[in-house]
């Protein structure tokens, strides 16, 4: 749990808020959590989020499991309130969340993303020791140099829809940007001789420039039907 002032031990206090005891901190129902991504973490930070999330909540969204013995409500300002993902107590919460644009008066009711941006800020203000100091199996996980695994991989933003991934979507993108390259300027104009015609367009693209030829061709090709048929009748 994140730490406070308290009047228990240290070791204590690990174990009645709702560290040190996995058994004691589990959850029940739902996938477990891993870190998602937050701009400017390192590994060494997410590791130790992922050993938080491990050792202090199993992954799960829940109150200290003396919080619920006592039956408390997660938006209670003082006891036995540290909750969420990484069990955050309501008063370091209180004093974090809004300086990050956080609105959520409380850890569980904030989203798994809010809720690994408020741990982060706590650890990067005074350590892991908010954690460690309340939970033996987190501090000999730490002391062991324990690495957090599938509890820290990294979450993938999704992609916005219909853009394309991989080798292929990359090919896609940047034959697409080439394409509006192209377009962009319309005042771009080509012209060329092929044979005996002379053609002007205002297309820069292939696609275009094929589209205007052909287009000249079957115009060329109509003409000298006609003429044709003007000169010596049907076929």
């Amino acid at each position: 749990m994140s730490g406070g002032g308290s009047l228990i031990s240290a070791g204590a206090r690990g174990r009645l808020a709702g560290g040190g005891d996995e058994g004691n901190n589990s959850a029940t129902g739902g996938a477990a959590a891993s870190v998602p991504n937050v701009p400017g973490m390192t590994a060494d930070e997410r590791n130790k989020l992922g050993l938080i999330l491990k050792y202090e909540s199993r992954g799960r969204n829940v109150m200290n499991y003396m919080g619920r013995a006592q039956g408390l409500d997660p938006s209670t300002a003082k006891g036995y309130t540290a909750q969420g993902y990484y069990q955050m107590l309501n008063s370091n919460w209180r004093r974090l969340a809004p300086k990050l644009g956080i609105k959520a008066r409380n850890a569980m009711a904030a989203s798994l993303e809010d809720q690994t941006k408020v741990a982060l800020a706590l650890m990067r203000e005074s350590g892991i020791k908010n954690w460690s100091n309340f939970n033996p199996s987190l501090r000999r996980a730490l002391l062991s140099g324990e690495k957090a695994g599938a509890w820290a991989e990294r979450v993938p933003a999704p992609e916005p829809i219909g853009v394309a991934t991989g080798a292929k979507g990359s090919a896609a993108i940047s034959s697409s940007n080439n394409d509006n390259r192209r377009f962009a300027n319309n005042n771009v104009s080509s012209n060329m001789t092929i044979g005996n015609m002379n053609i002007q367009t205002q297309a820069a693209d292939p696609h275009g420039i094929a589209d205007v030829i052909w287009g000249d061709i079957d115009q060329r090709m109509k003409q000298s039907a006609n003429a044709t048929a003007a000169n010596f009748g049907p076929a």
